[in-house]
């Protein structure tokens, strides 16, 4: 896998399949939404690829709030290489990026800078400025625009809703194994 650190890099040479969202741990949900961006690609004979945005954009959004990642850049790498990821594409979050409205978003990064062919998500992925994008506002966009949107439903485990901040919560309560689960 190739980590790019500057999306001014890249050149794209096949039909690109783009995982998206924050990526602070590699959990199964996670994994999930890289799988599909990775089978997406495999079958149209393309390239896959997942966005990660550093610091992540908690850090800038909620300085207030203590925040830790659940894994660090280099086992987060490991991990979707794993997955057969193509490319792993690491963006400065600023606060310009923090202000760009969903169309912005689509338009300026995901179309023109990466020139995509799909997306994957999961079904609470959020983005453009105050989160104000949702699977249906991408939806609508790749029907219009002419990319696929492939969104992957939340994992479950142990009747928990796996996200990073369910496993922070149980972390923190002391609940390893189950946290362990998720």
């Amino acid at each position: 896998m190739e980590i790019i650190y500057s999306l001014n890099g890249y050149s794209r040479e096949k039909e690109l399949y783009l995982a998206l969202g924050n990526f602070d741990g590699i959990h199964r949900g996670h994994q999930a939404v890289i799988r599909s961006a990775v089978s997406r690609a495999r079958s149209g004979c393309g390239a896959a690829g997942a966005l990660l945005f550093d610091p992540h954009p908690s850090v800038l959004l909620h300085p207030e709030r203590p925040f830790c990642l659940l894994t660090g850049m280099e086992e987060r790498s490991a991990l979707m290489a794993e997955l057969g990821l193509d490319y792993l594409f690491v963006e400065q979050f600023t606060a310009e990026t923090a202000s760009m409205s969903p169309e912005e978003f689509i338009r300026g990064i995901l179309l023109h800078k990466f020139k995509i062919s799909g997306v994957s998500i999961g079904d609470d992925y959020s983005f453009g400025r105050g989160g104000s994008g949702r699977e249906d506002l991408m939806q609508d966009y790749g029907k219009n625009l002419g990319f696929t949107v492939t969104v992957s439903p939340m994992e479950k485990a142990a009747g928990i809703v796996i996200s990073s901040s369910a496993i922070k919560k149980l972390l923190a309560e002391g609940a390893v194994e189950r946290a362990a689960l998720l």
